[in-house]
């Protein structure tokens, strides 16, 4: 049995960032993953030439990203290539206006000039109040590690004075009159697997992240960023172990973390956890390595939304439609009270539409697309049979699609791919088949969600969207930043006090606002 200083459980990007972070600081690192590729919810799928990606979809804050590389020694650049998307997406209402969001605020007030001209002045209320927010949500907190919800109490009055408390949908309705502004300001929280009217405003600042930064597809599709830490991690000796689902994780006699697969045991000082939190904690973590107060505290948890998706790869293309589309349905608070509360199934829906091809080419055969579709569901707490419901939101979503975007799409189908709840529970081994963690409301946020440094069990460690600040490719990516932080805090005194002084102190961005 070979003893390592850490082994990562998981190869999401939560996991891939923590392994190449803690493998560049000079630690023995194994990687282990249940699927046959790395990757996790952004696993790909190659089908007759047109590579599907799972998961994340766009690449906002790329700085976190570059900081991870730098510190391996190398520049991201040159092993994986991001391209700026504009407009970031356009969202289109049930009666076929829309808002498309560009990087030039003079583009983009001149969108809401078309829908509300009256709301021009709320809207620049709102950016000021969103910025305040990202101020103190993003640059001085995103990568700071709440141990406990009292550990929040010498921020809470800030936050409470920028009425960051608040749903997001309530404090856009505070600057803006439109409902269509309104639902295009307040939806971001979704793309973390929240409710807007239950999130609270501090997911506000993804607006500014995505205004201050921009949005980036990587060249190859987000697979291709998976693959890229990867190979560096490699690179600097750390080792990597596929289709081996950890079963069982025990702490043996002298103290030390023995990882159980099917086909081979591991020993380590430090487990960082980046599969599903409650699956773990609840049927892997064993003796003296279950965490008992935070299985109690996921008993009570609320997990995320699901997705239905599905994939097509074309023989024709969509020029006129952009990367990134949102189609809202003609319910907005009813619908999200169906899939966050109620949990029901629903006739009408809306639905992210992104066709990565229209970037990069090199995703299907020449003259094809490729085409992502994304409806958002409820978990399996709703307990719908998707073994029958599945054909019946098929069909309905390539009528949508073929109807009101993609005309045509039926006949140019060359191939076809679908993925469910039931595939996220059975897959992707997530809990009920959520797709996002844990529910991203107030008392589920910041030091309200587990820590990403376990207080109970002396070397284990979790990063991804479970855990701080969250889900999103920022929040896990920031996690990462958190766990390894904390990791070499915990190890440095003793063992290596240069582990401290190679982490970034401060976010290297914080300059370029």
């Amino acid at each position: 049995m070979k003893k390592y200083d850490v082994v990562v459980a998981g190869a999401g990007f939560g996991g891939l960032a923590s392994a190449l972070t803690l493998q560049s600081m000079g630690l023995s690192v194994a990687l282990i993953e249940a699927l046959d590729k790395i990757g996790g919810r952004a696993y790909v799928e190659n089908s007759k030439g047109y590579l599907f990606d799972r998961g994340p979809s766009i690449i906002t804050a790329p700085f976190l990203i570059d900081d991870i590389f730098a510190m391996s020694g190398i520049n991201r650049e040159d092993y994986c290539q991001f391209v700026p998307v504009d407009p970031f997406y356009k969202v289109v209402f049930h009666d076929d206006t829309s808002i498309s969001h560009y990087h030039s605020e003079n583009k983009f007030l001149n969108e809401i000039q078309n829908i509300s001209p009256e709301d021009i002045e709320g809207v620049k209320s709102f950016f000021d109040q969103a910025d305040k927010i990202f101020q103190k949500g993003f640059i001085e907190l995103g990568d700071k590690n709440f141990s406990n919800p009292f550990s929040m109490l010498g921020v809470a009055p800030q936050l409470l004075k920028l009425n960051a408390i608040r749903p997001v949908y309530s404090m856009v309705s505070r600057f803006v009159k439109s409902e269509k502004v309104r639902q295009f300001l307040s939806f971001h929280p979704l793309l973390i697997g929240g409710n807007p009217f239950r999130a609270s405003a501090v997911y506000s600042l993804i607006n500014r992240l995505e205004r201050a930064y921009g949005v980036y597809h990587p060249i190859g599709g987000m697979h291709a960023l998976a693959t890229a830490f990867h190979k560096r991690f490699s690179e600097l000796g750390g080792e990597t172990f596929l289709s081996s689902p950890v079963e069982t994780v025990i702490k043996n006699n002298n103290g030390l973390f023995e990882i159980i697969t099917q086909s081979k045991h591991f020993e380590c000082q430090n487990l960082v956890v980046n599969a599903d939190m409650h699956r773990f904690v609840k049927t892997v973590l064993k003796g003296d390595a279950y965490p008992r107060k935070l299985s109690r505290k996921l008993n009570r948890a609320d997990l995320s939304m699901s997705a239905f998706l599905m994939y097509f790869g074309t023989n024709k293309q969509w020029p006129e439609l952009c990367q990134h589309t949102i189609a809202l349905g003609p319910r907005y608070k009813e619908l999200l009270d169906d899939i966050f509360i109620k949990k029901v199934e629903f006739e009408d829906f809306s639905v992210y539409i992104h066709i990565p091809t229209r970037t990069d080419a090199s995703l299907a055969p020449a003259g094809g697309e490729v085409i992502y579709a994304l409806v958002p569901v409820p978990n399996l707490s709703s307990k719908t049979n998707w073994e029958e419901y599945k054909p019946i939101i098929a069909q309905r979503v390539r009528k949508f699609l073929e109807e009101k975007f993609l005309p045509g799409l039926n006949n140019s189908i060359v191939t076809e791919s679908i993925f469910t709840p039931l595939d996220f529970e059975t897959t992707l081994r997530s809990h009920l088949g959520n797709a996002f963690g844990l529910e991203p409301w107030l008392m589920q946020s910041a030091g309200f969600r587990p820590s990403n440094s376990s207080p109970e069990i002396e070397g284990l460690y979790f990063a991804g969207a479970n855990t701080q600040p969250g889900a999103g490719l920022p929040g896990v990516i920031l996690s990462a930043r958190i766990t390894c932080r904390l990791l070499a805090k915990d190890i440095g005194a003793q063992k290596m006090p240069a582990l401290l002084a190679k982490l970034p102190k401060t976010f290297s961005y914080v300059n370029s606002i």
